[in-house]
């Protein structure tokens, strides 16, 4: 029996070494001509933010609670089906338009070389304006950006410098881009999202970047720093998650969270996404109030606000088609504002229920509203499944809504002063808003959940 315990130990250890099993990147786990990869890009929440720098060996990231808020596919093409004569290399497109100081070019694609050393890019097409035409252009790489060397492994670190130009020396036209990028292998582990579990590497690139544009009598250059992290894993012949961000005076700041999915029904890629908020949402008859416009938008949008009812002023010069207008409001009562935001590629609509209360002038009797603002809620952030909340006055209701404003989740309130809220499962982590009616007051506090 002893004997057999120890089997069973032995096997148990090698199924979870194997399971978790510190893996290696070759040429034969990088995408091929013909290859799709479908991902979306999803919110950032407190998780995400807190763990993905984490380094070091046997590492556990889960992300299975992100959620997904766009959705596109990316595209490994054959020089064939692309606009330019280049055969026996796989292609990318980077973009229809690119736009530098108002010089456009156009159908911009990276051809890739794959080989046991390195997966590198070393040839680009673009059509570009000369005077009145447009012309396409492929320049080969002098010095190739080598994306991955392998084998990649744990603790590898590469530095590699590329230099790209196109010099057209029958019309004034120059263009160039060169810099250097950095790989480093900061950590393994197993990787959670909502499309699965991986064993996988996490690598950091720092990407410098100058780009020299000349065109008749513009000239002028740009300088950027991008960082990525990329969980990449022999699974798929795609980073199973990238986060992706600017480096600003040696910081990070995160911009975009794109990770391999199944489809989904959610809006493209290049359709907007309709986010606001305000500073406050309780206010009294004559205040102003300027909302936050928080909408994402690869494409410029335009915007149309509405407000309902409809007893209140655009103030200060705004109107409904203001990216942030400012709104007076001529009666008390609860207000609905909506957002509906345009690029051309779709539409997104946002409406706050109930989501402005605006009472009368605050007479000597009231209680008055700093008073009762003096809401605490805790845990924040909230890690347990049951929070407490203590104010100074009469809880009426409670809502729970997520950055949405859908409502997850409602009590009636107690009457008193403090109040425990329980939930039947822990909420994913995020960030929430509580809607508190108290004393006939409309207020909202953020809630983060870790």
């Amino acid at each position: 029996m002893t004997q057999l315990k120890t089997y069973l130990l032995i096997f148990s250890f090698c199924l979870l070494t194997a399971i978790n099993a510190q893996v290696s990147i070759n040429s034969t786990h990088m995408p091929t001509a013909g290859d799709t990869s479908r991902f979306s890009v999803a919110a950032f929440d407190s998780t995400v933010l807190f763990t993905f720098a984490d380094t070091g060996a046997n590492k556990v990231w889960n992300y299975d609670s992100i959620i997904p808020l766009r959705q596109g596919v990316r595209e490994f093409l054959t020089s064939a089906q692309t606009p330019y004569n280049i055969s026996g290399k796989m292609a990318q497109k980077v973009a229809d338009t690119i736009a530098y100081s108002g010089i456009s070019i156009y159908d911009v694609y990276d051809f890739y070389s794959n080989s046991t050393s390195a997966f590198e890019i070393n040839q680009r097409g673009a059509r570009v304006p000369f005077g009145p035409l447009v012309a396409p252009i492929t320049p080969t790489y002098a010095d190739p950006d080598q994306v991955y060397e392998f084998p990649l492994n744990y603790l590898d670190r590469d530095s590699n410098s590329f230099n790209l130009v196109f010099n057209n020396i029958f019309s004034p036209a120059y263009y160039s881009t060169s810099g250097y990028r950095i790989n480093e292998v900061e950590a393994w582990g197993s990787m959670s999202t909502p499309y699965g579990t991986f064993n996988c590497l996490k690598v950091k690139t720092d990407l410098v970047t100058y780009d020299t544009v000349s065109f008749g009598t513009l000239n002028f250059g740009i300088t950027r720093h991008t960082r990525d992290y990329k969980w990449i894993t022999p699974s798929l012949t795609y980073p199973a998650m990238i986060l992706s961000g600017n480096v600003v005076n040696g910081v990070f700041i995160p911009v975009n969270l794109q990770y391999r999915d199944s489809v989904r029904n959610l809006p493209g890629l290049f359709a907007p996404l309709a986010l606001f908020t305000a500073d406050t949402t309780n206010i009294f008859i004559g205040d102003t109030l300027q909302m936050n416009n928080l909408s994402l938008s690869i494409i410029a949008p335009s915007f149309n606000w509405s407000v309902s009812p409809s007893t209140f002023n655009y103030v200060n010069g705004s109107t409904s088609n203001s990216a942030e207008p400012f709104f007076e409001f001529t009666d008390t009562g609860y207000y609905d504002i909506q957002l509906v935001v345009d690029n051309g590629q779709g539409r997104d609509t946002l409406l706050r229920e109930d989501y402005i209360h605006v009472s009368s002038t605050v007479s000597i009797e009231e209680i008055s509203k700093s008073e009762i603002e003096q809401v605490d809620i805790y845990p924040n952030p909230l890690k347990g499944s049951s929070m407490q909340i203590k104010t100074k006055g009469r809880i009426e209701r409670v809502r729970l809504l997520d950055m949405r404003s859908r409502l997850i989740k409602e009590w009636q309130g107690n009457q008193q002063n403090q109040m425990q809220l329980q939930f039947d499962n822990k909420l994913p982590p995020s960030t929430y808003y509580l809607q508190l009616d108290i004393s006939g007051k409309h207020l909202s506090k953020k809630l983060i959940v870790q």
